[in-house]
């Protein structure tokens, strides 16, 4: 159990340092099948990882998140948060 949340931390710091392939692998095989079920558990998993790679503010991170886990959605699911997204705040890279 330790050995996991180590190697976690080091994934989130790769995260942080715009270099979030192995995170990202390790969300997609733990919520690729979520993610492509289009359940109520998946759009509020996708969102809440999105608020944290957001919270981040890497804009590497982000874009690749968005380009890799996005599309695993299924179209409804894809419309819906967009649309909520449309009403949060701006990421602060957008801003530049």
């Amino acid at each position: 159990m330790v050995g996991e949340a180590h190697q976690l931390e080091n994934l989130l710091d790769d995260l942080k340092d715009g270099q979030p392939e192995r995170y990202y692998d390790y969300v997609h095989e733990t919520y690729g099948r979520v993610f492509r079920s289009g359940s109520v558990q998946a759009l509020e998993t996708f969102r809440d990882l999105l608020r944290q790679v957001l919270a981040i503010d890497n804009e590497r991170s982000i874009l690749l998140f968005a380009e890799r886990f996005f599309p695993l959605l299924p179209h409804e699911a894809r419309q819906k948060i967009f649309d909520a997204f449309l009403i949060e705040p701006v990421p602060t890279f957008l801003r530049r």
